[in-house]
């Protein structure tokens, strides 16, 4: 399972997952496009939709603009949960205890 039926723009979905992991990183645009296997223009669009509904934060360092998260965001603890039930259910496995032919019922 995903969450592209939820979140459907790839990029915002790992411009999020990638916050939710990391939510202490102070992190460059061009840093984080790296990360990501994306474009800076890409990664620069949805940092500034998260800045604009203020999950980010940003800042100047030096000619570089980073970003943080709002940890007092207040939709900041059910996207986390989001991002955690989605880790555990992919990584869950099941056993298969039996099968059926059906061609035989």
């Amino acid at each position: 399972m995903d969450l592209s039926f939820l979140i459907p723009g790839k990029i915002r979905r790992q411009v999020l997952q990638y916050f939710v992991e990391n939510p202490d990183v102070q992190v460059h645009i061009r840093g984080l496009a790296r990360e990501l296997g994306a474009s800076p223009q890409q990664i620069y669009q949805e940092l500034l939709n998260m800045e604009g509904w203020g999950l980010l934060f940003s800042s100047s360092q030096g000619n570089q603009r980073v970003f943080r998260v709002n940890k007092k965001f207040p939709l900041l603890p059910p996207i986390e949960d989001l991002f955690r039930s989605l880790k555990e259910e992919n990584s869950r496995s099941y056993d298969i205890v039996q099968t059926f032919d059906l061609k035989e019922r």
